[in-house]
């Protein structure tokens, strides 16, 4: 621009004056000069260009960061802590300072200031609006059921906190029986057994819970298609190999994402084509999709067995529901919908889950809670693939609710002495309901 500036008054100190004594206007840029000004000009045009496209990601594409934007827990991988609030406001609630932690140069240290009694002190975040109910010490008037799994587990879909099925459930059992029944929420959006395994033994067990309800199977059938995750693996295991251990070029994406939407959009259309081709490939060799279905259900039932004997020798009562899933609900409706690559890879995973869910011994409190939803007009249960609204967190509660309702009566007389509960009224049994009573004694 300095070269440029030097022509221009070059360029007037020879121009001729007008009759008013001013130099003329007209200049002709030598050939060089106006490539540098073509050139500025076009700068300038793709900045704009850039811009505006940016402003439109950030309306418009509304792209999750691949990485995932929730914090790093150190045992489970990934938490939501508190979903839907800004980054800044999770870390003043659930970030290192909050345990101890302090930055001492590039680096967090622990400082000591305070005595560490436990690792189950980390699990607060999962518990919700009910921490303090969490952390009390038990009580003979108060039967605590911690509800261990994925969002639908949380209440995810529900239109407010007193439609969540496990809301809806406390209710029900503590009119029924006379006795004060609270939940308590111990589950994560896009958990998998795996994970649900380690919340069991270091963030649940300690707090001495009366009972334990898992409420899973989607997210194991379902994200190692979607996300190309291995059966048991947190679901964006993948993304973290490729920034750990392979190319710098992702590191250079992964910097652009994270500061531009329109990049993020771009990435995560990249992902998307390289796990579809993966699901694609799966999909057309046959040995695969059987390797599939299997290894989901063998790290499933492994996982979710290990927890109920677990809990057997923690003398506490467990029970484990297999989720319901839209395709499959619909399927056995005759309204099947066309499902995309990672929803036909999912829907074998549960027909192999199933089918040895149905094969273990009698009495083996593991229970099939798809078929519950069969006799009710699926279309308004689910919100989406996964999720229910708020019909279908009722469905599920009164599901449960005479095998729940059984197992703490059993509990109850077997541990805290004679009870009598309220006298039952008398109600048509539902069909979901007898469908559920049915599947294990």
């Amino acid at each position: 621009m300095a070269f440029l500036s030097r022509e221009l008054r070059a360029q007037q100190a020879v121009l001729p004056l007008d009759w008013r004594g001013r130099r003329a206007r007209r200049i002709v840029l030598s050939a060089r000069a106006q490539r540098i000004l073509w050139i500025g000009w076009l700068l300038i045009w793709i900045f704009a260009l850039l811009a505006g496209v940016e402003l439109y990601s950030r309306r418009y594409l509304r792209v999750d960061w691949v990485m995932g934007r929730r914090p790093v827990q150190p045992y489970l991988a990934f938490g939501d802590f508190y979903e839907g609030l800004p980054l800044e406001v999770m870390q003043e609630r659930e970030g290192p300072e909050c345990y101890g932690y302090r930055q001492a140069g590039s680096i967090f240290v622990h400082s000591f200031e305070a005595r560490v009694e436990s690792a189950a002190e980390r699990g607060t975040f999962l518990f919700q609006d009910r921490a303090e109910l969490a952390n009390l010490a038990p009580r003979a008037d108060l039967t605590r059921i911690f509800v261990l799994g994925g969002s639908v587990a949380s209440g995810t879909g529900a239109s407010a906190i007193e439609k969540r099925w496990y809301v809806a459930l406390e209710r029900a059992l503590s009119d029924r029986l006379g006795h004060t029944v609270r939940a308590v929420p111990a589950a994560m959006g896009a958990y998998v057994s795996t994970q649900e395994r380690l919340v069991l033994d270091l963030m649940v067990l300690p707090r001495r819970p009366d009972a334990v309800i898992i409420l899973d199977g989607f997210n194991d059938a379902i994200e190692p298609a979607e996300f190309g995750a291995r059966p048991g693996d947190p679901y964006n295991q993948g993304v973290f190999y490729e920034d750990a251990y392979h190319s710098v070029s992702f590191a250079l994406k992964k910097w652009l994402a994270q500061r531009s939407y329109f990049c993020r959009y771009l990435l995560h259309r990249s992902l998307q084509s390289s796990l579809e081709a993966n699901r694609r490939a799966i999909l057309a060799d046959p040995r695969r999709v059987a390797n599939y279905a299997q290894s989901v259900a063998s790290v499933y039932l492994d996982n979710v067995l290990r927890m109920l004997q677990t809990c057997a020798q923690n003398h506490v009562r467990c029970m484990v529901f297999v989720q319901p899933a839209r395709a499959l609900t619909l399927r056995r409706a005759g309204m099947a919908a066309p499902l995309d690559s990672a929803e036909q890879l999912g829907l074998l995973a549960y027909e192999e889950v199933l089918r040895r869910v149905h094969s273990l011994p009698a009495g083996t409190p593991l229970y099939d809670l798809t078929a519950a939803l069969d006799a009710l007009d699926a279309r308004d249960l689910f919100l989406d693939s996964a999720h229910f609204r708020d019909r279908g967190h009722a469905a599920i509660a009164e599901a449960m609710f005479p095998v729940v309702a059984r197992v703490l009566r059993q509990d109850f007389a077997k541990h805290r002495g004679a009870w009598t509960p309220k006298p039952r009224v008398a109600a048509a049994t539902t069909p979901h309901r007898a469908a559920l009573a049915g599947n294990h004694p």
